[in-house]
């Protein structure tokens, strides 16, 4: 009796061991700012998680470290950035379903101010006309992009999400361009929601992407069915609508 319970012990000791020997752990850089993207990257992970064998834990790191640490094999990849990264950054290998969307949405404090105003030719032609001032995220470079069109004096480069927020209750701003939308969205619902602050409308919309180095290629193909199964089942949009 003692020896059979001593072999059943040792049994399930030896299962645990194995099935803990086939957990694989990820360190994904994030940039240690974004607060709400984080909340959504760890309750993705937590998920793939719970139904693979891969513990993925998120590095917080500044944004001018993520791509370059991510590259270099410093962390084992990075959770997020927009396709077309992979010349710049050759050891990294993007994964194929979007782990999220980013919308870029537009805040204004008077919005009666912006009718008709539906994209960004629009947005610019406005802005331009009646010299109003934008804010937009100085680190952001599709941010950057997105406001190309407007007069340099029209434009205020921010340094957070909260500075675009308060300059515009304050009336200092005229529009906001915010992203991401989620982060944003966390923020105004957290602050602002009763402030004469509204939100104009998404005026772009992109899929971001989960990149892996290219030390892990063993691991992409199970990488891409887990997150395939995320998105068929809607368990991104699940997660993304519990913080937005």
């Amino acid at each position: 009796m003692q020896k059979s319970l001593f072999l059943s012990v040792l049994l399930l000791s030896t299962s645990t061991q194995a099935l803990s020997q086939k957990k694989v752990t990820l360190e994904l850089a994030v940039t240690g700012s974004n607060k709400a993207l984080n909340q959504y990257f760890s309750q993705v992970f937590e998920e793939i998680g719970s139904r693979s064998q891969f513990n993925i834990n998120l590095v917080p790191l500044p944004p001018g470290r993520t791509l370059v640490s991510a590259n270099n094999g410093s962390v084992d990849g990075i959770a997020d950035r927009a396709k077309g990264i992979e010349a710049k950054y050759p050891n990294l290998v993007r994964l194929n379903t979007p782990i999220i969307s980013v919308q870029h949405v537009i805040f204004v404090n008077k919005k009666d101010q912006f009718n008709g105003v539906t994209n960004f030719e629009k947005l610019s032609t406005h802005i331009n006309a009646n010299n109003y001032i934008i804010g937009y995220m100085a680190s952001s470079k599709k941010s950057i992009q997105e406001v190309v069109d407007i007069e340099q004096k029209n434009r205020y480069p921010l340094i957070s999400i909260q500075q675009g927020f308060d300059m515009l209750k304050k009336g200092r701003l005229t529009a906001y361009l915010a992203g991401p939308g989620i982060s944003n969205r966390q923020l105004f619902n957290e602050k602002y929601s009763n402030s004469n602050i509204v939100e104009l409308g998404v005026f772009s919309k992109f899929p971001l992407y989960t990149y892996i180095h290219k030390k892990h290629s063993q691991h992409l193909q199970s990488l891409n069915q887990i997150f395939h199964e995320l998105e068929q089942d809607g368990s991104l949009i699940v997660i993304r609508n519990s913080i937005e």
